[in-house]
């Protein structure tokens, strides 16, 4: 059972699954929706309960994602679970599944970081870009995340928005450490 197109029935989001079970009779959409808020509350304890709690949700996410595999937020946590555990390379892939899915879909903060190192590290500087933006949407003047959104702006030739980016550097973390990242992506 494929996804149709590049949207898919992309999220478990409370609306869209409201709105489909209003348009429909079955009740196992309620039951839908209802796993849906399980899992994003399961995933905020597991944020707070570290690696082992990660791994104790994790069957449960992966049969979430058997179960939907064109429900963007089912890989995003699936992703945000396997990198938590320290498995970054299926937590990629997952990312990757979320994002081809629907690109809009949240991935949190240490999710977005792992997506941008990788796709600076494969060249893929527009794909960082967006992913260390999104790193700092969720926590704005993270010093990791704006250093890779420079170096990406600069690579990609968008010199003024670079600059504009280290003045941020310069302001929230001081000038050394702006005019040290000036001159490493010089």
């Amino acid at each position: 059972a494929g996804c149709h197109g590049r949207g898919g029935s992309s999220s478990s989001t409370a609306g869209f699954r409201h709105a489909e079970a209003a348009a429909s009779p079955d009740p196992g959409l309620g039951a839908a929706d209802s796993e849906g808020r399980s899992l994003e509350r399961a995933c905020l304890r597991a944020e707070r309960g570290g690696p082992s709690a990660w791994t104790q949700l994790l069957p449960r996410l992966t049969a979430n994602v058997d179960q939907n595999p064109c429900d963007a937020q089912a890989w995003a946590f699936l992703a945000r679970a396997r990198a938590a555990t320290g498995n970054d390379m299926e937590a990629l892939r997952a990312a990757a599944e979320a994002t081809r899915l629907n690109p809009s879909v949240p991935l949190g903060h240490s999710l977005s970081l792992l997506v941008a190192r990788s796709s600076a590290e494969s060249g893929k500087w527009d794909a960082a870009a967006r992913a260390a933006e999104s790193a700092l949407a969720s926590q704005p003047g993270d010093i990791q995340a704006l250093e890779l959104l420079v170096r990406a702006q600069a690579v990609q030739g968008l010199t003024e928005r670079a600059e504009g980016t280290l003045a941020i550097v310069a302001q929230s973390h001081g000038g050394c450490r702006a005019a040290a990242l000036a001159w490493r992506i010089a």
